[in-house]
């Protein structure tokens, strides 16, 4: 039974490019092993093209997420900018009229100026020992030498508010300044205003210098004057985490929209969207309509959700990147199982030599009658052959369902699943060198199938 098996097997081989074409084709071991290897590719092929159909479908190829977010979002509407583009450095302070203090009590606006006029050096005016008070332990207070920061626009309001209530220039009052401090070196007024004159001349570290003085002799109630300018300077210096430090405490006794809404600009700045968020709404009960506030606040909130979408489309980026290093992963392995597949099998002139060879030797049998005719029977289940002999067919969808081939009356069969079967039953003692078994699938699946010759016959 084995031979008869081994010899339709075989004889399937004789495909032009055959995969079954072998070098060494009277090697059952490697006969086997081969067959199991074209059945594996297969299926691997098939779970391959599924996953790229998977990969393709489920691709996110969405490259205007951001305009059309920009464009159909409420908020975004009503933003009516990208949060990129509000200053979120914009400038804050609180008046000393806030606390019922007239500037101009502490300074003698009517003294001349000299020519080169002095400015409030608060460093020389008084040194200042280390104190947690004066937030000297965060680290843009620390760095204060180095610190800078952009120039103040033109339209910041703190430029006019000491020229416009004083009616003098800004280095005038920078020298009463000077002058109003050698006499009261104590005076946390002078000292804001002089923190006031460096934010408009943009010289951080003398504000910082300035600020601390004026905590340090500040009531509580007074502080926020001094933290409000301290934290806008640490925010344009790019210390915006200290900055939110500071204004914080300002709020235990302050101006609360100012407060609140310099705070909602540092957040946003942060990043922290839901107390920016936070921090503009209680501005805007402290003011209601105030529209820088209810700009930002949408803008912020516009930003969230596009960081959001983007994120997931990240997200989703980077599954089908891992997904396609999956893929190529099985596909070089598809390669690779090809290779071994390829180093058994004869190259295509051979495999044409052999099956010319074969071809001519089964058309001398046909002239010398060594052929049969066989016919199905069964419901076309088997297939009935009368003499031991090879038996040649093609193409065709009439072998489909044929279980195994009787030679003779009844005293010999063959079946027609995967010659496995037989080795098994007949050559155990070659089982231990075929590491994978072949998955049982009928032999005329290698053979192929037809015939209008047999059909006739039946």
């Amino acid at each position: 039974m084995l031979m008869k098996s081994e010899l339709y097997l075989l004889l399937a081989c004789l495909q032009v490019d055959s995969p079954m074409n072998l070098k060494h084709p009277h090697d059952l071991v490697i006969l086997m092993r081969q067959e199991t290897t074209v059945n594996y590719l297969k299926e691997l092929e098939k779970q391959l093209v599924a996953q790229k159909i998977h990969i393709e479908e489920n691709e996110d190829r969405d490259t205007g997420l951001e305009q059309r977010h920009n464009k159909e979002d409420p908020d975004c509407i009503k933003a009516k900018v990208p949060l990129g583009d509000l200053d979120l450095y914009d400038g804050t302070y609180i008046t000393l009229e806030s606390k019922d203090i007239s500037p101009e009590d502490y300074i003698d606006t009517e003294s001349p100026v000299p020519p080169d006029p002095e400015q409030p050096d608060c460093t020389k005016i008084l040194e200042l020992p280390y104190s947690i008070h004066a937030f000297q332990h965060l680290r843009g207070v620390q760095e204060r030498v180095n610190l800078s920061a952009p120039l103040l626009p033109k339209e910041d309001p703190v430029f006019t508010y000491l020229s416009k209530r004083l009616g003098r220039n800004i280095d005038d009052i920078g020298h009463l300044i000077h002058e109003g401090l050698q006499k009261n070196s104590s005076s946390w007024v002078l000292y804001n205003m002089a923190s006031f004159y460096w934010r408009i001349k943009n010289e951080p570290y003398q504000v910082v210098e300035c600020a601390m003085r004026a905590l340090h002799f500040s009531s509580r109630h007074n502080k926020d004057i001094a933290l409000v300018n301290l934290a806008n300077v640490l925010h344009r210096a790019h210390f915006s985490a200290d900055a939110a430090v500071v204004v914080h405490a300002a709020l235990d006794d302050s101006d609360f929209f100012t407060s609140y809404y310099t705070l909602g600009n540092i957040y946003a700045m942060l990043g922290e969207y839901n107390h920016s968020v936070l921090c503009y709404d209680h501005a805007l009960q402290a003011k209601p309509g105030f529209e820088q506030a209810i700009k930002r606040k949408h803008a912020v909130l516009c930003q969230q959700k596009l960081e959001q979408k983007l994120e997931a489309q990240h997200r989703s980026l980077q599954r089908t990147l891992n997904e396609l290093k999956e893929y190529q992963k099985q596909h070089d392995h598809y390669l690779r199982q090809q290779e071994i597949l390829e180093k058994h099998k004869l190259i295509q002139e051979e495999q044409i030599l052999r099956n010319i060879i074969h071809e001519t030797q089964m058309a001398k049998e046909a002239q010398l009658g060594n052929h049969q005719i066989c016919r199905l029977v069964n419901q076309q289940h088997s297939l009935h052959c009368q003499w031991d002999q090879p038996v040649r067919y093609h193409r065709g969808d009439i072998f489909e369902n044929v279980d195994y081939v009787q030679f003779g009356e009844d005293s010999s069969t063959s079946s027609m699943m995967s010659v496995n079967f037989d080795v098994q039953a007949n050559q155990s003692d070659i089982s231990d060198l075929v590491k994978s078994p072949p998955v049982a699938h009928s032999v005329l699946w290698i053979w192929g199938r037809d015939s209008d010759a047999y059909r006739h016959s039946s």
